[in-house]
Order: C-alpha cells, then sequence, then structure tokens
C-alpha cells in the first residue's frame, strides 16, 4: 500500500495498540532533527527569534536578529500571511512528506524528496534551549512507547562558539532530568557528519 494509505490501517490496528503496550529495548538511529514531533517544532516557530529564508526553504532560530541576507522573521510571515490556508500547514508541509513525494515505491527517488526536508529545520537546533526541550521531549515521547534506551544521531560543534564540552554537558543536563522521570531510561549519543557533500 502507498504509505499514508497504509499508516490509517496501522494506527487503529489492534497490533500496533499491543506493540505500544509492550517494553522496548532500544530505538537505534534516530536523527534528532527528524525525530522531534511536529507540535514542538510548530511551538519553536512562535518565539520571535525564529528566522525563515524561502529562497532556500531553511528556518533558522537567531536571537541576535537574521544571522544573513535573505531571512524574514517567521511570525512577520505568519502575520502577512495572504496565500490563504492555515500558515502552520504551510510549515507542516514543509517539513513532511506529502502523498505525491512518495508515490514511487522507489527509495532512491523518495530520498530526493526526503533529503530537503532536514535541512528545513536544523537551524532551530543551532539555540541551546530549543535542542534541549527537544532532546527531552524526545526522551519523554521514547518512556511513553517504553523504550529503554534512544540512541541518538547528531553533528555537533556548532553550539556554544564550538565549545563542544559545553554542547556535550547541555546533553547530559537534558539526560538527567529523563533519569528523574524514569530511571532506567537511557540516551546514548552517536556524533556524526554530512554524508553529502557541499553541506
Amino acid at each position: 500500500l502507498p504509505f499514508y494509505e497504509g499508516k490509517k490501517i496501522i494506527e487503529t490496528s489492534k497490533v500496533k495498540k499491543a506493540l505500544e503496550s509492550m517494553p522496548k529495548g532500544a530505538h537505534l538511529h534516530l536523527h534528532v532533527s527528524a525525530a522531534v514531533p511536529l507540535r514542538l517544532l510548530l511551538n519553536f516557530t512562535y518565539e520571535d527569534i525564529v528566522y525563515f529564508n524561502p529562497d532556500v526553504n531553511k528556518l533558522l532560530a537567531s536571537p541576535n536578529g537574521p544571522a544573513g541576507p535573505g531571512y524574514i522573521k517567521w511570525n512577520d510571515l505568519r502575520k502577512n500571511w495572504t496565500k490563504g490556508g492555515n500558515f502552520d500547514e504551510f510549515l507542516r508541509n514543509l517539513i513532511l512528506l506529502s502523498p505525491d513525494d512518495i508515490v514511487t515505491k522507489e527509495s532512491t527517488i523518495i530520498w530526493k524528496n526526503f533529503q530537503p526536508k532536514f535541512s528545513v529545520v536544523s537551524g532551530l537546533f543551532n539555540h541551546p534551549p530549543f535542542l534541549k526541550q527537544s532532546l527531552v521531549e524526545l526522551g519523554k515521547v521514547a518512556i511513553q512507547e517504553k523504550v529503554n534506551i534512544l540512541e541518538l544521531r547528531k553533528s555537533i560543534g556548532g553550539l556554544f562558539d564550538g565549545n563542544i564540552v559545553k554542547e556535550l554537558d547541555l546533553y547530559q543536563e537534558a539526560f538527567d532530568e529523563l533519569k528523574k522521570i524514569e530511571p532506567t531510561f537511557e540516551m546514548r549519543l552517536i556524533i556524526t557528519a554530512p554524508k553529502v557533500s557541499g553541506t
């Protein structure tokens, strides 16, 4: 079945409900930028520090104003939206694969549509409070779904002027918060780099 048709069936199935209630060992290979709940990403964009570059479809959290040419305050775009429809729906469509994006079952074609989706929101995670909230929320979802270990994949070095120790401390702070909720919960970080040249 096409993904979105199958998803509707799966979400109402007894098998899914049974799986949700079962303890699970680990969720492996989880990219932070692709796993944060959409509702949290939408909440971030209501903050007055979020900018958008329509030429490259990229959001950026920048407390000190636009970080480069072409960036417009996201809330200004929201106020002046004239294209009809819900403004948050516009963002949803930038982030999520649409049924048209996955009309084929050929993975290389789907990946060409999927790869740019990562860069839409990646600039939000350069703001330490957003990253920490995202890590805590990912952990809470995992705990709720009875996942014991969360293995995150993320490049580091973009926060705190490149102070990697300080950035890793932020991960530890998020992990410490989650341990208070569920002492047996574990979180691991695999430090990655982009596979695509020129990014």
